[in-house]
């Protein structure tokens, strides 16, 4: 998972490791380093930039990042818990992971306030979103579901894509206006195909109106397709398995691709950002490797050789200062 600060001067990471990494954005060198103690599948900047929370095998946990310390952890038994989302005013945050699991957590006591039940026979929910006055809660989950939960009045509303077998990203782009990258599987061709669409809703998220599909003939949807949205909600970065692109939200243009080697991408991605400012939007892969880019050019910012496997655990410097020995977790020297 990616992540970047409200303030834009700093990313978060986190993989398969058992470390969470604080990168500098205006160096790209790494300033702090997290260790949660197992693998994190995604983390979270509180509004105010303050805090990090963080999920992974069965944790939630949350971190004060003026003094690096542990500020609450809680172990849910749930095996995997890959969704999180603050809401707007910071006080609370969304959790959502394994069997049906989506809750809400106070930032200040750590306590589970609520337990919001998906009945969805049991399946993993992936993605949580809140709208922008915190009112409404949307999850999607892999029978290709999305609920909305208005906080308010407690009423939910349900969004079924047909032949859905997955919501791979959620994301308000206003109050009663949902994105949501849905995948399928298509029996006549044999392969797993995606749609990007909006849901318009009602007032109180409650009924769908109408929606529609992001669409165009640069861009080939297939497989699984994570993206990213702006803090202004202008623009969409979508990543594909050889490239990203990047759209403009209100006429739903692609301005920009951005071409990556065959399979960089595809299923592997499990998170996209656009820093609060947009000059960059961030993605991982499996690769034991963050890529940044800047929004505008296309541009990789900070590039890093595909040396290591694994994370990296040791490093020495020859006596004459003209060798650098570096060593990872799987064994592998440089």
């Amino acid at each position: 998972g990616v992540a970047f600060s409200p303030d834009s001067q700093q990313l978060a990471s986190a993989g398969w490791g058992d470390s969470i990494r604080i990168w500098d954005l205006s160096t790209g060198k790494q300033n702090r380093r997290i260790r949660p103690g197992g693998m994190t599948f995604a983390v979270a900047f509180s509004p105010d930039g303050t805090k990090l929370a963080s999920v992974g095998s069965n944790q939630v946990r949350l971190w004060d990042l003026d003094s690096n310390q542990e500020l609450f952890s809680s172990d849910l038994q749930l095996e995997r818990i890959t969704g999180i989302a603050f809401a707007p005013d910071g006080l609370t945050f969304a959790t959502g992971g394994a069997k049906e699991a989506v809750m809400l957590w106070d930032v200040e006591t750590g306590d589970d306030l609520v337990h919001l039940h998906t009945t969805n026979g049991g399946q993993d929910v992936h993605p949580v979103a809140f709208s922008p006055s915190g009112a409404l809660l949307a999850s999607g989950d892999r029978t290709g579901t999305i609920r909305v939960w208005n906080l308010v009045t407690g009423t939910t509303a349900k969004l079924r894509a047909n032949d859905a077998r997955g919501i791979m990203s959620l994301a308000f782009l206003s109050e009663r206006e949902l994105l949501g990258s849905v995948n399928w599987y298509d029996r006549t061709k044999r392969t797993t195909e995606s749609s990007i669409s909006v849901y318009s809703l009602s007032d109180d998220g409650s009924t769908l109106l109408t929606s529609y599909v992001f669409d165009s003939p640069q861009v080939e949807l297939q497989g699984a397709v994570p993206f990213g949205l702006s803090a202004d909600r202008e623009r969409l970065v979508t990543v594909h398995r050889d490239k990203l692109a990047v759209w403009d939200v209100p006429t739903r243009n692609v301005l920009r691709i951005i071409e990556r080697p065959e399979n960089s991408f595809g299923y592997r991605t499990h998170s996209v950002a656009i820093s609060p400012d947009r000059k960059y939007v961030a993605s991982e892969w499996g690769s034991h490797k963050v890529h940044i880019w800047d929004l505008e050019t296309g541009d990789e910012l900070f590039p890093q050789p595909n040396t290591h496997h694994g994370g990296l655990i040791s490093i020495a410097v020859s006596p004459d200062e003209r060798i650098l020995a570096t060593g990872d977790e799987v064994g592998y020297l440089h």
